[in-house]
């Protein structure tokens, strides 16, 4: 089996299309219509793009596929969960490979935690009523 040289990762929405080519950095965006796509296939060509792969997105990318197939590239669609658990795997948490910073807790960082009656809301029992 031949080994693909050049590839492209494609982020679909409903409004625009997002494209990144590797090995190299060149990028670009286009809207996600007729006029957009057919930009797009240009730019893919010209760049001798050999594999596209894109995640499923609810839709949104089937006709960019229909299309990207149709001029003889080879198109892999991905499972969304797929692609999330093998960043996960590999130590990214988000899409762009940026950890987001931790959300801080009360009392994180200070060594005082609350007590647990404290930290939940107190649960009224039905079958009493309020107290004063």
């Amino acid at each position: 089996m031949p080994q693909i040289e050049v590839l492209v990762g494609l982020d679909v929405s409903g409004s625009q299309i997002d494209a990144h080519v590797l090995p190299g950095d060149p990028a670009c965006r286009v809207a996600n219509d007729a006029a957009g796509r057919a930009e797009l296939l240009r730019w893919l060509q010209a760049a001798g793009v050999e594999l596209a792969v894109l995640e499923a997105s609810g839709g949104c990318e089937r006709q960019l596929v229909r299309e990207l197939r149709a001029a003889e590239l080879a198109v892999r669609v991905v499972d969304p969960r797929r692609v999330r658990e093998f960043a996960s795997a590999a130590g990214k948490r988000a899409k762009n490979g940026l950890r987001r910073p931790p959300s801080p807790r009360r009392g994180e960082g200070l060594g005082v935690t609350a007590p647990r009656s404290a930290r939940r809301p107190a649960q009224r029992n039905p079958g009493h009523p309020p107290t004063a």
